[in-house]
């Protein structure tokens, strides 16, 4: 595989969310130019001669940075990299101005992902957002009046909320021209403010309902599950994302960004101070894969699709017969219903399977 995909990381925040995990630092503004400069020395410092296939901002809150930031950015890497660029996708909180769409557009970013995270203002005030829905609301339809076309919405469940007003959320988001929509149980973190709270997401039963039900209704209103927590129209699948689970190179620029080259899994330093110091030099490689436990890994990851694995194709890239290695797990989750074989293809037989996938996948590790 000659391609690469291009991930950066933008960790400021106009407010840190309880449920945060990720490495991220509020309203220290005066630190955001200093930033984008070591993001660019490590850009120049990095080599590839694969061609670039899709960029993604995350965070982090990366509408907190100015356009000419982007723009310099964006720059560095089309005169740095062979590109053939079809995505650029940027995280966004709904606080939106019309402008500001306009000039991230202009900048050829033509896929937005909107963090949601509900429409009810209850639960916002719950998830520690800054936001309400009506802001939401606005964020939607001002992206579409500037014409973008591929627009995905984060939701958040297992707040302790009830079924309506899970159903609450999804009906408002099935009514929306919305391309795709990504939503996540939550999930308490250790180094989140929630966990130094003790904060309780909703209880295994609730969670099952709920699951079960997004699958069903997202489904009805045209959005394909292709991923475990990911849906979308037809066309309109994060090709970004969908590269992680199938195994291909990415290379993560900025403060605590992951890196997969060739096998590798690099990680950027989680400070600050040190990434901007010394952006080429601050990171560590955490664990170099090859042969089975390659394979295992690229198992799992594609697992998570809902084509699941091609064997013959898996088995001609890895040189690994899963169907061998893995054998009696296989069998056994055949036999139980959580998985199939059919047309060559080994994957997940249900959303009731993808559910209890962590369990699943953790007796192939």
């Amino acid at each position: 595989m000659n391609d690469i995909y291009f991930y950066f990381h933008i960790p400021f925040c106009y407010k840190k969310c309880p449920y945060c995990s990720f490495v991220s630092f509020e309203k220290r503004f005066n630190e955001i130019d200093g930033y984008v400069d070591a993001v660019i020395r490590e850009i120049r410092g990095f080599n590839s001669d694969k061609t670039v296939k899709t960029v993604y901002f995350g965070g982090g809150t990366p509408s907190i940075l100015k356009l000419n930031q982007i723009e310099r950015v964006l720059n560095e890497v089309y005169k740095r990299f062979r590109c053939d660029i079809d995505e650029i996708t940027f995280e966004t909180i709904p606080l939106l101005k019309g402008n500001y769409l306009k000039g991230l557009k202009s900048l050829g970013i033509n896929r937005l992902s909107i963090g949601v995270q509900s429409f009810n203002d209850r639960k916002l005030k719950i998830l520690g957002r800054i936001h309400n829905k009506k802001e939401s609301l606005s964020a939607v339809e001002k992206a579409l009046a500037v014409g973008f076309r591929n627009i995905s919405v984060d939701l958040i469940y297992g707040v302790g909320e009830t079924l309506d007003e899970l159903m609450y959320d999804l009906d408002i988001t099935c009514k929306l021209d919305i391309k795709h929509v990504s939503i996540y149980m939550l999930s308490i973190e250790e180094g989140s403010e929630f966990f130094k709270m003790g904060f309780k997401s909703s209880n295994e039963e609730d969670i099952e309902e709920f699951y079960l039900k997004l699958c069903e209704v997202l489904s009805k209103n045209g959005f394909e599950q292709y991923e475990i927590s990911n849906f979308s129209k037809k066309g309109f699948r994060s090709k970004h994302n969908n590269a992680y689970w199938l195994g291909y190179d990415y290379k993560g620029f900025g403060v605590s960004a992951s890196s997969f080259l060739s096998g590798k899994r690099i990680k950027n330093s989680s400070n600050l101070y040190e990434f901007v110091k010394n952006p080429l030099g601050s990171y560590i490689v955490e664990e170099e894969l090859e042969g089975i436990e390659l394979a295992k890994e690229m198992f799992i990851l594609g697992l998570r699709l809902k084509e699941g694995i091609d064997l013959k194709v898996f088995k001609d890239r890895y040189g690994v017969d899963v169907e061998s290695l893995f054998k009696y797990e296989i069998d056994k989750f055949i036999k139980s219903g959580f998985l199939k074989k059919e047309n060559g293809r080994l994957f997940l037989s249900s959303p009731r399977a993808m559910l209890v996938s962590n369990a699943i996948f953790s007796e192939f590790i």
